[in-house]
């Protein structure tokens, strides 16, 4: 690790304990706002803080970084409700394309679009993908032959929202994808598509 601050390969630390650097920055560190003029872009530094310092670790061990986009037909994922590592909680990584319904596992619908804040999503989900059909509003990835439409959720003000859990059955594969509904102007996009199978 970099100590000299006035080098691009310094590391600022965000979090605590370092007197030289308050907060992570696009451009590089300085004291108060981490800039030097010197554009590196993303950096992101792990690490766990020595014994003797002040420093606190970013997360604890086994959480997750979340790193994504928000593209312009919108997106989603499934997320799964378990209690797969105790408490029950809402896992969004690897376990959630594969719920487990013997274990109590539901799976619930993270919805997200940038240019479609404070309108609504209407999920749509099928029993697996279909070649894809193109539409005025995007192109249809699941299978039309087999729809199961879910109620709209209100998107908020940032465009996400996320729909409560729903169970499963046990060997069933579902695929989903999302209309995104400006009721006011009748815009309407189809978002991306993803799947899940119940274990």
């Amino acid at each position: 690790r970099c100590s000299n601050t006035n080098s691009v390969t310094y590391f600022p630390n965000a979090v605590s304990g370092n007197a030289n650097v308050s907060r992570m920055w696009g451009t590089g560190p300085t004291a108060t706002t981490g800039t030097i003029g010197r554009n590196y872009g993303v950096c992101i530094a792990f690490e766990y803080a020595a014994s003797s310092s002040n420093v606190q670790t970013f997360a604890t061990p086994g959480s997750t970084l979340y790193l994504g986009g928000l593209y312009e037909e919108g997106a989603q994922r499934f997320y799964v409700s378990s209690t797969a590592y105790g408490p029950r909680e809402n896992l969004f990584g690897a376990e959630s394309p594969f719920p487990d319904p013997t274990r109590g596992d539901t799976f619930g619908l993270s919805l997200s679009h940038a240019g479609f804040k404070n309108k609504l999503a209407i999920p749509i989900l099928s029993v697996g993908y279909a070649p894809p059909l193109p539409a005025p509003f995007g192109t249809l990835l699941v299978n039309p032959a087999l729809l199961f439409v879910l109620p709209p959720a209100n998107l908020d003000a940032k465009g996400d929202a996320l729909m409560r859990p729903l169970p499963l059955v046990r060997g069933i594969t579902l695929a989903m994808q999302t209309m995104f509904l400006d009721a006011k102007t009748l815009n309407l996009r189809l978002s991306d598509a993803a799947r899940l199978t119940a274990r």
